[in-house]
């Protein structure tokens, strides 16, 4: 209390600075409270010397050596440069078979990614990487999620140009259509893997491979969007309950390349034929149960949606047959161009 009467005593005694001190360091700064030093972010050592500090300009030094222009700009560019390349990732990349690839719409155009993209004013990039035909274990294959086995043709790949391709297991060039091709790594040589052979991307000296080695996709630059992942239908639901279906949709999360893993899942269609009551539609269903049950916030439960709701949300009113569809718990009619695929409504619920 005896320190109220002498506030310079007060303050020594609580360890604030005096008032000589308070203006010592208040001359340090200018009126808009940048330090007249020049930076206005720095860590400082005990001697007082900076290691890495920023000027009120943005630019960027180590000690006294202005790095700046090294590591590609300012501060102000670096955020930019940032913000430029998540608005790009806002795009989406869908993965999955013919229902993604647009199988039954009259074109591309109305598939559902393309209808997808159409949904936003910002016109966000839609990767459509579907492809008809192609079973859950082949599709995961395609983005490092199942091991991609490739016996090539003596086990050496030739110093340039391609080599035969005995067998590919799961067999990740298959296509309905035919085939496709991707680029990828065998023993640390980069090329392209299609349904028969591996060419080299550049020419080097011949390396010697596993007899049965493993192929590693490339990462493109659209895995760092959204994942928009729609599995399953080809992989035989008679006598399968899903739970490799499930195993690999874990390892497809997994395989997503950015710290946030960001995507959405579409539960499994059962076609005309697996209808209430059968096997197949018994399993399916167990199967999307579990899907939910796992990826809670992640689903969507686009199977009971189109059922129930898709006529509805088309604005048609449901035929004879859309209503025995739906009473056998299968897609209505109206929404498919045959038994599996859907039509252009249908992509469009």
């Amino acid at each position: 209390l005896s320190d109220l009467g002498d506030p310079e005593v007060a303050r020594g005694n609580l360890d604030v600075p005096s008032n000589a001190e308070f203006a010592a360091l208040d001359s340090k700064f200018d009126g808009e409270g940048y330090e007249r030093s020049g930076a206005a972010w720095a860590i400082v050592h005990e001697d007082g010397k900076r290691s890495l500090w920023v000027d009120n300009a943005g630019r960027i030094y180590f000690g006294d050596v202005d790095v700046t222009d090294a590591i590609d700009g300012t501060l102000q560019t670096q955020f930019d440069t940032l913000e430029a390349r998540q608005a790009q990732n806002t795009g989406f990349l869908c993965i999955g078979d013919s229902l993604t690839e647009g199988s039954g719409a009259s074109s591309t155009s109305f598939s559902w990614p393309a209808q997808l993209s159409d949904l936003y004013s910002d016109a966000r990039a839609t990767a459509n990487r579907g492809v008809g035909g192609q079973s859950s274990d082949q599709i995961a294959g395609r983005f490092g999620a199942e091991a991609v086995l490739v016996e090539v043709d003596g086990a050496e790949i030739p110093a340039s140009g391609a080599v035969t391709v005995n067998s590919i297991t799961p067999n990740i060039t298959y296509y309905a259509g035919g085939s496709k091709s991707w680029p990828g790594w065998i023993g640390g040589i980069h090329g392209t893997l299609s349904a028969s052979s591996f060419t080299r991307t550049t020419s080097g000296t011949a390396k010697a491979v596993l007899a049965t080695d493993y192929f590693v996709p490339d990462v493109s630059a659209v895995w760092l969007r959204i994942w928009l992942m729609w599995l399953g239908r080809n992989d035989g639901w008679s006598s399968n309950d899903g739970t490799a279906l499930l195993a690999r949709y874990e390892r497809m999360v997994e395989a997503i390349p950015t710290t946030q893993k960001r995507f959405l899942l579409l539960d499994v269609l059962n076609n005309a034929a697996e209808t209430s009551g059968t096997a197949a539609h018994t399993n399916i269903v167990a199967f999307n149960a579990a899907l939910m049950q796992r990826f809670p916030k992640n689903v969507i439960p686009i199977r009971k949606m189109l059922i129930e709701q898709g006529l509805a949300r088309a604005g048609i009113t449901p035929t004879a047959q859309d209503l025995t569809d739906i009473a056998n718990d299968v897609i209505p009619t109206s929404l498919r161009a045959d038994s599996t695929h859907l039509n252009n409504t249908g992509y469009g619920v």
